[in-house]
C-alpha cells in the first residue's frame, strides 16, 4: 500500500483501514485543493456536526478514490491520524472501530457494549489530537449517527469525512462538495497512465463512450488488461470500443477483483440498478419504471414540463418524483432553469434493464409521442430521431 505519508510506516500517528490495494488516480488536483479548504474553513469545536464534511456524487464517481487522495496528501495535517470507516451498513461500521480499536489502540469491548460506547471510548483515544475519520459510503444517516463523534467539549475533535450518493444526508453546502464528472482531457490521461503507448485521441474516444465516468474507465482498463492484453495499447482500445457497441451490459457489469476497480464494491450495471430499486416514492408508480422514461432522451436540459407530460402528474408531483432520483446523486437538477441532467452512462444501464423487448419499445414510442406533441403537428419524425439520439 501506498502509506498516506508517502513515506515509511513506521513514522507516527495511526492509519487504519485503507487496504492494500494500488491505488490508481490521476487527475481532479483542482477538486484535491477545493476540498482541502472546504476541510479546513473555522469551525466552532463546541457545535454538533462542525466537524463533519461530505462528499456527494453518483455511485461510480469517484468519491472514495478523492477521500483517498485527500488523505494521502493532507495526512500530515491531522498528525498521520487517518481511519477509514467502511460504512455501507451498521455491521462493516461496527467491525470498523472494532478492529481499530483492538488492532491499532489496544482498545478491548465486551460484546454487549453499544455502537455509541464503542465511538466514545475510540474518539476518546485520540482526545488532544488531530485526526481524520473517513466514513466511506453512507447509506443511512441513522446509521452513521450511531458513530457520530459527540462530547468533547473545549477539545479539537476529529475531523469526519463522509463520501455518500445520498445528497440529503447533509443541508449545509458550505461543509459539502458534490462531485461531478472527470473532465475528458483528466479521463484520457487516466487511460494513458495505463495502456502507455496509446494516442491522447484514443483514449479521448474511450474517455468519450464511458462518458469519463471514473468507475466505468477502470471496469474498461480492467477488461483490456485481462482480454485485449496481446493487442497493442491503440488496438486494444479500437477492440474495446467495438465490443462494447456489441454487449454493453456485460461490459459495464464486468469486474474481475483486480487493482483497477479495487475502490469500488460493484459494478456499474450492479451500482445502478441497485441504488433505482432502493429508492421509494410514495403514492407513485414503481420507481423503476419512472427511471426508465429517462433512457430514450437527450441527457441535458430535460424540461419539467416534458416530465410532467411523460408520467402525466402535475408539476408538484413531478418535483416530488424528481428529489428521490437528485437525493441518490442519480441525476442533477437546475432549478432556475427548471430541468434536469443525467449522466449518459447512467442512461445506458437503464436501457439494458429493460425485461423485454414490448416493454422499451413502449417506452420509446411514448417518449417519441411526447416529444411531438411539444414539437408540434406533423413532426412525429423529427420526434423519434430525438428519442434515438
Amino acid at each position: 500500500m501506498r502509506h498516506p505519508t508517502g513515506v515509511q510506516k513506521h513514522l507516527p500517528g495511526i492509519c487504519f483501514g485503507f487496504g492494500e490495494g494500488a491505488h490508481n488516480f490521476t487527475g481532479r488536483d483542482a477538486t484535491v485543493q477545493t476540498l482541502d479548504g472546504i476541510m479546513a474553513r473555522p469551525r466552532n469545536p463546541n457545535l454538533r456536526g462542525e466537524n463533519e464534511f461530505y462528499i456527494t456524487g453518483l455511485g461510480g464517481i469517484g468519491k472514495s478514490a478523492l477521500a483517498r487522495e485527500y488523505a494521502f496528501r493532507k495526512c500530515h495535517d491531522y498528525d498521520f491520524n487517518i481511519v477509514w470507516i467502511k460504512a455501507d451498513s451498521l455491521p462493516p461500521m461496527r467491525d470498523s472501530f472494532i478492529g481499530l480499536a483492538k488492532n491499532k489502540l489496544n482498545l478491548q469491548f465486551r460484546p454487549e457494549e453499544t455502537n455509541q460506547e464503542i465511538a466514545r471510548q475510540v474518539y476518546e483515544w485520540f482526545m488532544g489530537q488531530k485526526a481524520l475519520f473517513i466514513f466511506d459510503n453512507v447509506q443511512r444517516r441513522e446509521d452513521f449517527l450511531e458513530f457520530r463523534c459527540r462530547g468533547y467539549l473545549g477539545y479539537q475533535k476529529p475531523h469526519i469525512l463522509v463520501t455518500t450518493r445520498r445528497c440529503d444526508l447533509i443541508s449545509s453546502r458550505e461543509r459539502r462538495l458534490e462531485l461531478g464528472e472527470l473532465p475528458g482531457d483528466e479521463a484520457a490521461k487516466l487511460i494513458q497512465k495505463s495502456l502507455e503507448k496509446s494516442s491522447e485521441d484514443s483514449a479521448l474516444q474511450l474517455a468519450d463512450k464511458l462518458h469519463s465516468l471514473p468507475l466505468a474507465l477502470q471496469q474498461g482498463l480492467a477488461y483490456i488488461s485481462k482480454h485485449l492484453w496481446t493487442y497493442p495499447d491503440e488496438k486494444c482500445i479500437e477492440k474495446y470500443l467495438k465490443e462494447f457497441d456489441k454487449n454493453e451490459q456485460k461490459l459495464l457489469d464486468y469486474h474481475d477483483g483486480s487493482d483497477y476497480v479495487a475502490d469500488y464494491s460493484g459494478t456499474v450495471f450492479t451500482t445502478w440498478n441497485s441504488t433505482v430499486s432502493e429508492i421509494t416514492i410514495p403514492n407513485a408508480r414503481p420507481t423503476t419504471n419512472l427511471f426508465r422514461t429517462f433512457s430514450y432522451v437527450h441527457s441535458e436540459k430535460i424540461s419539467l414540463d416534458f416530465l410532467a407530460e411523460l408520467w402525466q402528474v402535475p408539476e408538484d408531483q413531478v418535483h416530488q418524483f424528481l428529489a428521490a432520483f437528485v437525493n441518490t446523486s442519480m441525476i442533477s437538477m437546475d432549478r432556475e432553469r427548471k430541468c434536469v441532467n443525467i449522466n449518459r452512462v447512467v442512461q445506458h444501464v437503464v436501457r439494458l434493464g429493460f425485461e423485454d423487448e414490448e416493454e422499451r419499445l413502449n417506452t420509446l414510442n411514448r417518449t417519441a409521442e411526447v416529444i411531438a406533441q411539444q414539437l408540434g403537428a406533423g413532426c412525429s419524425e423529427l420526434a423519434l430521431e430525438c428519442v434515438l439520439h
